[in-house]
């Protein structure tokens, strides 16, 4: 059931890591929650787009984590950042908390949330014009 899911999915997640170890679990989590963030790419597609014989647009993901930094007194401390590249539109979203899990759900929502605020201002420019 998840081949299938990803087989439709537009998104290619590229994930770096920087001072931990990437699990096959964890990679799969990822992959989960920022790939989610692929049926807001029909929003940034152009009519013709819409075309099933012809392929459409990429949406690229590029995930890095890891340890923050390796001298903290009180605990490990993880960052997530995202940059998730629609065709004409660039965002970033990063965060750091004690828990690896919760700075990519972090990163998620903040892009989701610039995704809708992005989206509310394409269709206010639509009926301006």
């Amino acid at each position: 059931m998840r081949d299938a899911r990803n087989k439709r999915t537009n998104m290619n997640i590229i994930i770096r890591t920087k001072n931990c170890d990437l699990t096959p679990s964890f990679k799969e989590f990822i992959e989960e929650k920022i790939g989610s963030l692929d049926k807001y790419s029909v929003m940034f597609q152009d009519d013709a787009d819409h075309d099933p014989t012809k392929e459409t647009a990429k949406v690229e993901a590029i995930v890095e984590i890891g340890k923050s930094t390796l001298h903290h007194r009180k605990g490990d401390f993880y960052e997530a950042e995202c940059r998730l590249s629609f065709p004409g539109k660039l965002l970033t979203a990063n965060a750091t908390s004690e828990d690896l899990k919760s700075s990519v759900i972090d990163v998620r929502e903040g892009l989701q949330r610039q995704i809708t605020d992005y989206k509310d201002k394409l269709i206010e420019q639509s009926r301006k014009a």
